[in-house]
């Protein structure tokens, strides 16, 4: 019923997440390779990043026209890797919008070189200084199955516009458009050699490459991040990395019922809730819960699976059929310890494995549904009499990536800056898929490191080195400099 993924040597059987059934595979890259890939991207970097912002904008958008070409292609595949259809198109949508973005934020960013800046310190008007944005290099990627493309490019294309090559490691579950994907790329020649991907499960790959390159971005789960953090640690290199959530919602009194319920229901169970920023804890006041319940329940149940036809409903399938075991686990428990399944809840098989629009009542904060990231198209909901108590419900948890607030403005925004959570969006959930502009951090246990959003999307990929000149045309003897020193003055 769930099966582990099939890899024998280094050879991968991936399954279809609609039938089930293994219909695509691919030949893990060896050590050698990885390194061997690595390396050409090194030597590649070098001209790359020489050749100026706008020039590389102007390579990126060579490609799209590539991409373009190719669109029935990737469209085809991806929908295969991930089992839906309307997600696919918005995901390729999202790549173009991430080129369009950062070719246009790239040059305001690095295009002009600033001038020196005069010491403010008194007595030192004599020194200035400029900064100088130098690429990390080599950049991994280890990206996830859940939005196999957005989470690819969302960190892949601030990093070629900064300067830096890429090597891409996809997640071995969602591996087909990768396929027609790199054949765009590599009919563009200058981003072939900075832009290259490898293959196969990170248990074989994740070392060998972590090893060679220069920087790590992951979007993955906390105990995988845990593994790369020690492994870039050990190497002194940065990581950036985006990890697991259990993003709470929570609304208050003053919220209007329908709108909120519906939000928390989207946010729940789009894209089967297989997404870290996924509304799945729900705290309600005590004097609107039966009625939040109710409105929550009925649009739940109008919700219909996509396992007769690809193209009708609006749950797919569990994409990695090991998650439909976990979210199963945590349901388990729930129920064991006094909750209520008010609808949905079985994991049903044609084929793949799948789960309508699960609501659950009864729960305490102890249940793993509770505490642990559930990644399925489930959303509990509990009742609470004070703001402090929602407070209390929503912060307690390992995780902090993202939140949601409903109700009057001004209350919303003070219970939002107590929460801890990067993100926290006001009167609607997962905000952040679209307002890119806002730079967050997460909190916890979802990760570390500088935003992906915002300017430090791309800045985060550079190191400053500073210049610093004496413009005086003089400097002191070691004995002067004692003097100096003496009269507490600079030396």
């Amino acid at each position: 019923f769930f099966p582990e993924p099939v890899s024998t040597m280094s050879v991968v059987n991936v399954m279809n997440p609609r039938t089930g059934e293994s219909d695509f595979s691919f030949t893990s890259n060896t050590a050698e390779e990885i390194q061997t890939i690595v390396k050409g991207c090194k030597e590649a970097q070098k001209a790359w990043a020489a050749a100026g912002v706008q020039h590389r904008v102007e390579v990126l958008g060579q490609w799209m026209g590539e991409i373009k070409k190719r669109m029935p292609e990737i469209v085809a595949a991806l929908s295969t890797d991930t089992g839906r259809v309307a997600m696919c198109n918005t995901e390729l949508g999202a790549l173009f919008g991430f080129i369009a973005q950062w070719s246009r934020l790239g040059p305001m960013l690095l295009g002009a070189e600033k001038p020196q800046q005069t010491a403010k310190t008194p007595g030192l008007g004599h020194l200035s200084h400029k900064n100088q944005h130098v690429p990390l290099g080599v950049v991994a990627n280890i990206s996830p199955w859940n939005y196999p493309i957005i989470l690819s490019f969302l960190d892949t294309i601030p990093a070629l516009v900064a300067g830096c090559a890429v090597v891409l490691k996809p997640s071995e579950t969602t591996p087909r458009w990768t396929v027609p994907l790199f054949e765009s790329v590599a009919a563009v020649p200058e981003l072939a050699g900075v832009f290259r991907h490898v293959m196969g499960p990170g248990t074989e790959v994740g070392e060998p490459l972590i090893t060679a390159v220069d920087a790590v971005v992951l979007t993955g789960s906390t105990a995988v991040g845990r593994i790369v953090a020690v492994q870039c640690a050990q190497r002194l290199i940065p990581a950036f990395l985006e990890l697991g959530g259990s993003d709470p919602a929570v609304v208050l009194e003053g919220a209007d019922v329908k709108v909120a319920a519906t939000s928390c229901l989207r946010g729940a169970v789009v894209s089967t809730g297989q997404s870290c920023m996924s509304v799945e804890r729900c705290y309600v006041h005590q004097s609107i819960y039966d009625e939040f319940v109710a409105e929550v329940t009925k649009q739940a149940q109008a919700c219909q699976t996509n396992k007769d036809e690809i193209d009708v409903g609006q749950v797919g399938p569990f994409i990695d059929r090991r998650q439909a075991a976990k979210v199963k686990e945590q349901l388990d428990d729930a129920v064991a310890q006094g909750a209520t399944i008010v609808c949905g809840g079985v994991v049903e098989e044609k084929g793949g494995l799948y789960m309508n629009a699960t609501v659950v009542t009864g729960v305490k904060n102890s249940m793993k549904l509770m505490q642990e990231e559930t990644f399925g198209p489930v959303l509990p909901i509990a009742p609470f009499t004070t703001t402090e108590e929602a407070v209390d419900l929503a912060n307690d948890s390992p995780y902090g990536l993202s939140a949601a607030v409903y109700g009057p403005a001004a209350e919303a925004e003070a219970v939002a800056g107590v929460l801890n959570a990067g993100v926290v969006c006001i009167n609607d959930a997962a905000l952040h898929a679209y307002m890119m502009e806002a730079e967050n951090e997460a909190f916890g246990s979802s990760g570390y490191g500088r935003s992906r959003m915002g300017v430090s999307g791309l800045m985060r990929y550079l190191r400053t080195k500073a210049m610093i000149f004496n413009n005086s045309g003089a400097t002191r003897d070691i004995v002067a400099a004692g003097e100096a020193g003496k009269k507490g003055q600079a030396l």
